[in-house]
């Protein structure tokens, strides 16, 4: 489910929906129409128990929303207990510079449910240089330094 093949409104409302039912983290932080506009490029991800979400090595460089689940991480084999909770970023570290994926990214033991945020959305957003850019680069800064930045 992706926001062209429902308003704005409605994949929001989905979103919020998989977050429990009430907008949480950088969502809640936002006006509606922030959070609809930070959507517009986005995709939500129904991951199985065990699914990569980000593998170590990558050069990707999508940003992810945390909306339910959990999460493994993995470096270099060794398992990780992963910092990221439901409404935070993840994979912000790649995507401010480092050149490749630092873990690996699974889908915890109950599966995960996560939106994938468009690499060139989100540098369109940084670059207007208003309320939501001000907000999401803080946000983004704030969870790359988390003691395991996902």
């Amino acid at each position: 489910l992706s926001e062209p093949l429902v308003s704005p409104e409605e994949y929001r409302s989905v979103v919020v929906r998989e977050m429990g039912g009430k907008p949480r983290g950088l969502l809640r932080e936002l006006s509606n129409d922030d959070a609809s506009y930070l959507l517009k490029a986005s995709h939500l991800l129904h991951c199985q128990p065990g699914t990569a979400i980000i593998r170590q090595g990558q050069t990707s460089r999508t940003v992810f929303l945390m909306l339910s689940g959990s999460l493994e991480s993995r470096c270099d084999g060794h398992r990780i207990e992963p910092s990221v909770q439901l409404g935070e970023l993840f994979g912000t570290a790649e995507f401010l510079g480092c050149d490749r994926r630092q873990f690996d990214v699974l889908a915890g033991p109950g599966g995960a449910r996560v939106v994938a945020l468009d690499d060139k959305t989100l540098r369109a957003i940084l670059a207007a240089e208003d309320s939501l850019s001000t907000r999401l680069e803080e946000r983004m800064q704030q969870e790359s330094l988390s003691p395991v930045a996902v």
